[in-house]
């Protein structure tokens, strides 16, 4: 494939650029406490990586409590008051994603955000780290009905972008990045940046796995294959 023929790349948050499963998982432990339940394990929520807090809540939340739907109200509503204020100090970029990003985006890449994080949690972990200029869209949560692994979210981004799937790449920690944009009909570059093993991730049979986005610019042009780096 010609590197010219991808214009536009999509990029996952958390896991993607920032490492962000460290105060996820803080923050609905401090959740679940609040509201007295019994927090889940990591594993449990890991399984759920890619969807909304919400609905990530939604299925931890044990199934066998009696006032589950307004459970599940108070700890969402617990969850938004603490994510990301309370733990802003342990989010952290991962490393060279600002050069990286530059280095795409003076390559003409055509750059935007595809998170399942609310938009106010969005804007105040980008202007964390002084990631805004690098993009042009920003789809989250607050924007579609139905968040990964719903194509949904990706579908919107290159609407905005006027862009075809295969001229799009879109990168991404968990599997729901990796069914989002494969049901998309875009291409899909797994990092390893996240909580999600490279062998969970590769059985959902990425165009390729790499260990961080830095070593993305140089498999861009390569996507006709899937591999590992």
């Amino acid at each position: 494939m010609a590197l010219h023929k991808i214009k536009a790349i999509l990029f996952d948050v958390g896991g993607t650029l920032i490492y962000t499963i460290k105060p996820l998982l803080k923050a609905i432990s401090m959740a679940f406490e609040q509201n007295k339940i019994k927090v889940a394990s990591s594993e449990e929520i890991i399984a759920q990586l890619g969807k909304s807090a919400t609905e990530i809540i939604t299925a931890i939340l044990p199934k066998e409590l009696s006032n589950f739907e307004e459970l599940a109200k108070e700890c969402i509503s617990s969850f938004q008051e603490i994510f990301p204020n309370k733990v802003l100090d342990e989010f952290k970029a991962i490393d060279g994603v600002q050069k990286t990003l530059k280095m795409l985006k003076d390559a003409n890449y055509r750059l935007g955000v595809i998170t399942a994080l609310r938009k106010a949690e969005l804007d105040k972990l980008l202007a964390k780290f002084d990631l805004n200029p690098y993009f042009e869209v920003f789809v989250t949560t607050d924007d579609v009905q139905s968040i990964r692994p719903s194509p949904e979210i990706v579908n919107l981004a290159m609407s905005l972008l006027n862009v075809q799937p295969k001229e799009v790449v879109c990168v991404g920690d968990t599997v729901n990045d990796i069914l989002a944009a494969k049901s998309a009909g875009t291409y899909v570059i797994a990092v390893l940046t996240g909580a999600q093993t490279q062998e969970v991730l590769k059985r959902e049979q990425p165009d390729a796995i790499i260990k961080d986005i830095t070593i993305l610019p140089s498999v861009l042009e390569k996507l006709t294959y899937s591999y590992e780096i």
